[in-house]
């Protein structure tokens, strides 16, 4: 009879044996590995079970087609397919060496979800991208409202503030009318008293045409002499033009603004705990271990303080004593 041998035994690596999970967005799916997924939110873990489904393991159905209706999708409703997959773009790069780089439009997906689903870190570095391209005033004003950054919300305002063009319709619009409004007397402020040379383009009226010369008796004038075409002609003043505001004083605006606008940025700073990274959350720990080491060596100092001040108080007392005790001891030595 012949004996099967025993397949040998594997065991799985603790780091580089992965498990794998597809999501259905739109009709479309995404088969990624789970554990960037499940490491970096635990608030999108958690959502849609990723630490507790069960991977494929490399089992049968690990390459299955899209034709099985077995197939175990997690499906997601809160994005498109286009903005799930620079999501993941951003998540999974396909480039080992140099910069990631994505378009404007996948940058704001990532942003989005990695707001929406708390991916802490991967929203800070889609923030540092937005940062170094030319995004207009209005750009920052809308994206620093619906995804809670404090720093453009403020230069958006302050950026159309300090602008010596006027706010056009169109922008109020986009910004909303109210705010527009509101914006106005911090414009017509920073215009008037901060910068007063800078109030009006100056307007140049034209030239007026020269009175017809009244007939006289011919006589020998300077006045009456016909210009020499060698003498250069009168320049007329070029009319001022106008040019952006640019001054030191932008702390001053960025008061107005705060004051002004106050309560949308009290709401941001009410949520911007919720989007600290995991580097930013240790730094913070760290902090607070270093304040409360200075409260313990602040309260020992005090401790040494009041020992010594009690010390220099008996001090006093032993001397004031003694003091009381010398003129009996003379008193003695005459007797």
């Amino acid at each position: 009879m012949t004996q099967c041998a025993t397949p040998p035994r594997y065991d799985l690596d603790k780091v580089y044996y992965w498990d794998f999970i597809t999501f259905s967005v739109e009709n479309r799916l995404f088969r990624v590995p789970k554990y960037r997924l499940i490491s970096d939110s635990e608030y999108f873990a958690s959502k849609y079970a990723l630490d507790t489904a069960s991977g494929d393991c490399g089992s049968q159905d690990e390459y299955a087609t899209v034709e099985k209706p077995q197939l175990d999708a997690v499906k997601l409703d809160d994005a498109s397919a286009d903005e799930f997959q620079s999501f993941l773009k951003a998540v999974y790069p396909m480039v080992i060496q140099g910069e990631l780089t994505l378009s404007k439009d996948e940058w704001l997906s990532v942003l989005k979800l990695s707001t929406k689903w708390f991916f802490n870190d991967l929203r800070k570095m889609a923030i540092e991208k937005f940062t170094v391209l030319n995004l207009s005033p209005v750009e920052k004003i809308q994206l620093g409202k619906e995804y809670c950054i404090e720093g453009w919300l403020l230069a958006g305002y302050r950026e159309l503030a300090m602008r010596y063009e006027p706010i056009t319709v169109e922008e109020a619009q986009m910004i909303g009318l109210k705010e527009a409004i509101q914006l106005n007397p911090i414009r017509e402020r920073w215009i008037r008293q901060d910068y007063p040379n800078r109030s009006r383009p100056t307007v140049i009226s034209p030239p007026k045409k020269p009175e017809p010369a009244i007939a006289r008796s011919p006589s020998p004038s300077i006045c009456s002499r016909s210009p020499s075409p060698c003498m250069p002609k009168p320049r007329m003043p070029e009319p001022s033009i106008s040019r952006p505001l640019i001054s030191p004083h932008g702390g001053f605006i960025n008061q107005l603004v705060h004051a002004t606008f106050d309560e949308d940025f009290r709401l941001i700073r009410n949520t911007q705990s919720q989007y600290r990274t995991a580097e930013e959350k240790e730094e913070d720990k760290r902090h607070a271990e270093c304040v409360k080491e200075e409260e313990r060596l602040r309260a020992l100092e005090d401790q040494e303080e009041k020992k010594l001040a009690d010390l220099m108080l008996e001090l006093e007392q032993q001397r004031k004593k003694l003091g009381e005790l010398k003129p009996v001891d003379d008193c003695r030595t005459m007797v």
